[in-house]
């Protein structure tokens, strides 16, 4: 049975990952660099990650940047992009069904918290990395990627969805247990 439904929330629930993508694209472009999705996604879901872009720029054009001033001005553009961004289509459905608040916690730490075992729960997740994390965890993890994350191989998903719309939050559950 499960009793928790657990929510990642950077591009799932409010998708700042493309704006970010978009933005450290355009300022490689400034600096006569290529910035390919398919490196990107390498840091997707996770923190430092396998893809350092600073580190990836600085191959592509032979020099040193500012580090600190590419940062702030990417931070920027990247406040500006996401300022009137709303929660994906069907979140809100999903949080009003399950009654609970997205929590931002390590998964087991969620599961610990909220007393229960990892097979009475369901994550729900963006990215490859944040899959895996709830694989390990031994949760079941129904995949909604974002524009971003729509390439990537999402193999070890119990559900993928294109929208949380797709689906209500009752069927998910009756398909997944």
């Amino acid at each position: 049975m499960i009793k928790a439904i657990i929510f990642d929330f950077d591009g799932l629930i409010l998708d700042t990952e493309t704006p970010g993508y978009h933005t450290y694209r355009e300022m490689f472009e400034e600096l006569g660099a290529k910035l390919p999705l398919v490196e990107w996604v390498k840091g997707i879901g996770t923190q430092g990650g396998d893809f350092h872009p600073l580190d990836y720029l600085e191959q592509q054009i032979g020099s040193k940047v500012d580090r600190v001033q590419f940062k702030s001005q990417a931070e920027a553009k990247h406040l500006a992009l996401i300022q009137n961004l709303t929660v994906r289509p069907g979140v809100v459905n999903y949080l009003q069904a399950a009654q609970i608040k997205p929590d931002p916690q390590l998964y087991l730490q969620a599961l610990e918290h909220l007393g229960i075992k990892n097979t009475e729960a369901i994550v729900f997740e963006d990215s490859l990395n944040g899959l895996r994390a709830a694989k390990a965890a031994g949760i079941y993890c129904v995949v909604v990627p974002n524009e971003v994350t729509s390439q990537l191989n999402f193999v070890m998903h119990d559900l993928r969805l294109a929208s949380m719309e797709d689906m209500s939050l009752e069927d998910i559950i009756n398909n997944i247990v």
